[in-house]
């Protein structure tokens, strides 16, 4: 284990989010979860003045591409901070995991 103290760079943040999990085919709920995303989500973490954060948004492996691609599309500018997972594993979150 890294300890904090010894290091003269910042931590790094890492934010999680689930997008559809387990919903894939939910074609009306997760365009009405999309345009949350574009409206609030997106703008305010790329807002943030510290940019010393990555932000993994987990999808289900079988999204619909109407969701995917609009998706896809929105993080293409921050692909530096952005890491789109498809993925079902632990949907509980990282809490659940008994380490």
């Amino acid at each position: 284990l890294l300890d904090a103290t010894e290091s003269s760079e910042p931590p790094v943040v890492v934010l999680k989010t689930r997008f559809m999990q387990l919903q894939p085919n939910l074609l009306a709920l997760g365009k009405a979860r999309l345009q949350l995303f574009e409206t609030f989500c997106l703008p305010t973490i790329v807002a943030q003045r510290d940019t010393d954060f990555i932000w993994i948004i987990r999808t289900d492996p079988d999204l619909d591409p109407e969701l995917l691609i609009p998706l896809k599309a929105m993080l293409v500018p921050y692909s530096d901070r952005f890491f789109l997972v498809a993925s079902n594993d632990n949907t509980e979150g990282f809490r659940a995991l008994n380490v």
